[in-house]
């Protein structure tokens, strides 16, 4: 096989290695965040239409069954400002909810555990939760059920992703909870959703204006 023969060989392998017929798993993922932004910027579309594509976006990639956003609002509280996966009885309590901000630094007071750079697993058996917001939950009446296996997601548990603006305020924060399958998401999966709310960040600070 002669030098020509050998480029033309090499670049065939290269261009079906990296070919669009072959995806990588991610690639859709990447072409959701993308979309997501530009319809942000689209004249005419509602935050609370570009926070619900957000949240589906993350049910559609990963086995989370209960996403919310919240966001920082004009008088300073924060507020649940989107929520997927909940009853309407565990959503209308989350409405009613508004947090100071002594409230959203006060979350290591339920000792989670910081699992990624910017997320923390708040467990059920810590009690993740002020007296009172057991409703805020799909089935409040597990919140004390045990957990079978270390791997187990159970009622009470969730990834809380605070998500910052450029000065490092607090402008929001993404919870996640639940699971598909029953499991504790994978590592990967929490550095995915770190990933995603850090694109948010621009889109949710014009929200915050």
């Amino acid at each position: 096989m002669n030098i020509k023969e050998k480029d033309k060989d090499q670049e065939k392998y290269i261009l079906e290695k990296y070919s669009s017929d072959h995806p990588a798993p991610f690639e859709d993922f990447l072409k959701k965040i993308l979309k997501l932004i530009n319809d942000s910027k689209a004249q005419g579309i509602d935050n609370e239409s570009v926070l619900m594509d957000a949240l589906d976006t993350i049910q559609s990639f990963t086995k989370f069954k209960g996403c919310t956003l919240g966001l920082k609002d004009p008088d300073g509280l924060y507020r649940f400002k989107a929520m997927v996966g909940f009853r309407d009885e565990a959503m209308a309590a989350r409405r009613e909810i508004a947090f100071t901000n002594e409230d959203m630094k006060d979350i290591f007071s339920y000792r989670p555990i910081n699992i990624c750079r910017f997320s923390q697993l708040h467990i059920s058996e810590r009690k993740p939760y002020k007296p009172g917001m057991e409703n805020t939950y799909n089935n409040p009446e597990m919140l004390d059920s045990p957990r079978t296996h270390p791997d187990d997601m159970i009622e009470g548990d969730y990834v809380e992703i605070v998500i910052r603006g450029k000065a490092q305020e607090i402008i929001g924060w993404l919870e996640l909870s639940g699971t598909s399958d029953g499991k504790l998401p994978s590592r990967e999966t929490v550095l995915q959703m770190e990933f995603f709310s850090s694109c948010l960040i621009p889109i949710l600070q014009t929200m915050i204006r």
